[in-house]
């Protein structure tokens, strides 16, 4: 139970605290009555900040924390690594999008998904990485 408890405290101050301008801004468009859902706040890419700052962090913990013997840490900055190049990759197509096709509410859509999509899969990944090495 502890350790659920570890991974609960590090979700908190590593994702819900820093995803929270989300919600924030789409209850400002919604009090000031602008015409704006959540997929169309997301489909600019900024969960790929997100996505690139949790990487980073790990990248940082798993160097700092890891003997110079253990292939598992290389392994692991190396996938890290990755998932950056992906989610500055994911950004870079989002504002190309943006300027395209400014009103396709589909490409948008879609777009936000796959944003979604790359913030949960860079959480599980990054939890599943702290776990094996013993860093939450």
């Amino acid at each position: 139970m502890s350790q659920f408890f570890e991974i609960l405290q590090w979700l908190v101050y590593n994702s819900f605290i820093p995803l929270l301008p989300v919600p924030l801004v789409w209850l400002g468009a919604w009090l000031l009555k602008l015409n704006r859902d959540l997929l169309s706040i997301l489909s600019g890419g900024q969960l790929c900040f997100y996505c690139t700052a949790i990487s980073a962090a790990a990248i940082r913990d798993i160097v700092l924390s890891s003997s110079s013997t253990n292939q598992f840490a290389g392994i692991s900055v190396g996938i890290m690594i990755v998932l950056m190049i992906f989610s500055t990759f994911l950004y870079g197509v989002a504002l190309i999008l943006v300027e395209i096709d400014k009103d396709n509410l589909t490409s948008s859509y879609r777009l936000a998904w796959l944003s979604i999509s790359a913030a949960i899969t860079t959480t599980i990944v990054v939890v599943g990485i702290r776990l094996s090495l013993e860093l939450l």
